[in-house]
């Protein structure tokens, strides 16, 4: 389950009895220093989640935020995911050469998810690509 959906205003009244349980368990001597509870999600969406409950915030004192993707990285990620092991198709240089513009407004657009995003993409370049020649091939048949 993603974090956010712990929210009770996305998941539900129900969570707010499994927020306060969480705050239970993180303080109750029988399993205090004994287990670790991740949150997962984008970062916005975490933060609403821990103001919803006082105590939950100070209950995730830890924090390990991964950056979003660089546009360069993200360029590679997507070639990687085009070529090779991947749809296997080969770029020309001239659509290398536009892939950092057009990575740079995908990386700007609000609610940029990163891998996932770069996943969509690909998968729509190879069905383009696969119209184009006239087939009927899927992504999902080949990825």
């Amino acid at each position: 389950m993603v974090c956010y959906r712990l929210n009770p205003s996305i998941g539900g009244q129900f969570m707010s009895e499994v927020l306060d349980e969480i705050c239970q368990i993180l303080t109750d001597k029988q399993f205090m220093g004994k287990m670790v509870v991740v949150l997962a999600g984008y970062e916005q969406q975490i933060e609403e989640l821990l103001a919803v409950n006082p105590g939950l915030k100070s209950r995730f004192s830890q924090r390990l935020v991964f950056p979003d993707f660089s546009v360069d990285d993200a360029v590679q990620l997507l070639l990687q995911q085009l070529t090779g092991k991947g749809y296997g198709l080969e770029l020309s240089v001239g659509a290398q050469q536009q892939l950092p513009g057009l990575m740079q407004q995908l990386v700007d657009a609000p609610g940029w998810s990163n891998g996932r995003d770069l996943h969509t993409w690909a998968k729509r370049i190879f069905t383009a690509y696969s119209m184009r020649l006239g087939g009927n091939v899927s992504a999902e048949a080949v990825y």
